[in-house]
């Protein structure tokens, strides 16, 4: 089965709990949303897996990774993202594999079913105005444990409300994070909201973008 690869790089996490540690980022081309992308997709180069850089196995994407976390960059965190990794036909061995032998982070955007893997999932829960709410598979809130992390991608009081509403709707004993849409909500208010509304949320900004920008890749 070969896996379409976006994009292989090294950089430091610029969201979520691991915000600031060296990373492996593992992109993977290909997203069940390509139809009807959702509105704050910040990497709309990795919708198709027809503009995938490479296509690897998962003998070779395994040797890739395994070179760079021990050999080339010697760090022990890998992130996998998309695109959407779970859309991809045979992705379950891959992150069973490094699982194993490396702290991994899976990003999904929560329309499919997670499970216990040993890996770390950074699970978003869609809000309306992404277009994609309906999407949202609520179930996977009670299978994320401490080490995992729900986000929301905020952009507006609609927004806040209905994040606000799911967490207090379902058992979620996770990292509870709310992200405002870059360039779109005051940072500042959305702090006020969850200092009133959610003190058991955090708010946290996307600090690759306050680096490099938003539009710059590998980073």
């Amino acid at each position: 089965m070969n896996i379409p690869v976006s994009e292989i790089f090294y950089s430091f996490q610029g969201e979520g709990i691991k915000t600031g540690l060296p990373t492996i980022f593992v992109r993977i081309s290909g997203c069940n949303f390509v139809e009807h992308p959702c509105r704050w997709c910040d990497t709309p180069y990795a919708w198709s897996e027809s503009n995938a850089m490479r296509r690897m196995d998962i003998k070779e994407l395994r040797k890739e990774v395994n070179s760079c976390s021990t050999i080339k960059y010697r760090t022990n965190e890998i992130c996998l993202t998309g695109g959407e990794p779970l859309s991809i036909k045979g992705i379950a061995d891959f992150i069973y594999w490094i699982g194993k032998t490396c702290n991994l982070t899976v990003e999904t955007n929560g329309s499919y079913p997670i499970w216990p893997s040993g890996c770390s999932w950074s699970l978003d829960i869609k809000c309306p105005s992404s277009g994609n709410a309906k999407y949202n598979v609520y179930e996977n809130l009670g299978l994320l444990t401490r080490k995992d992390q729900v986000k929301f991608v905020i952009a507006d009081r609609e927004d806040f409300d209905f994040a606000k509403n799911v967490i207090n709707s379902y058992l979620c004993l996770t990292n509870k994070i709310f992200q405002p849409v870059w360039g779109v909500l005051d940072e500042k208010e959305l702090i006020e909201w969850v200092k009133n509304e959610v003190p058991t949320a955090r708010i946290m900004l996307q600090q690759h973008k306050q680096v490099y920008g938003s539009e710059k890749r590998g980073v």
